[in-house]
């Protein structure tokens, strides 16, 4: 699921997304083109504004299953 997935699957568009974060909406269009690579500080902040953990976010986002990346078991 991508970023802009995110957004409508929680009825928030890029502008709102950019005021719970303080995130340009330059960037957060970049990130969601896949212009940009995304930092840690800006992922937390935007699984924060989606309410989600960061562990849920990036489970979602990057389609990553943590437990096999930190061979949790």
């Amino acid at each position: 699921m991508n970023l802009l997935e995110l957004l409508k699957a929680k009825n928030m568009t890029q502008k709102d997304l950019s005021k719970r974060t303080g995130i340009t909406e330059a960037t957060i269009s970049r990130y969601i083109n896949q212009k940009r690579e995304m930092r840690v500080n800006n992922a937390i902040k935007i699984a924060q504004a989606l309410d989600m953990s960061i562990g849920e976010f990036i489970v979602i986002y990057l389609g990553k299953d943590l437990s096999k990346i930190w061979n949790i078991k």
